[in-house]
């Protein structure tokens, strides 16, 4: 439950940078065209 929770944090803090990239391959920010 804490690494679900772990990613679900890293997803949500690459939403509000409006991150492309997350350990070098393109996050699900820049996948999913999340604006």
């Amino acid at each position: 439950a804490l690494e679900l929770l772990h990613n679900a944090s890293l997803v949500h803090d690459d939403v509000v940078d409006e991150s492309t990239e997350r350990r070098g391959q393109l996050s699900v920010n820049a996948i999913f065209n999340i604006k």
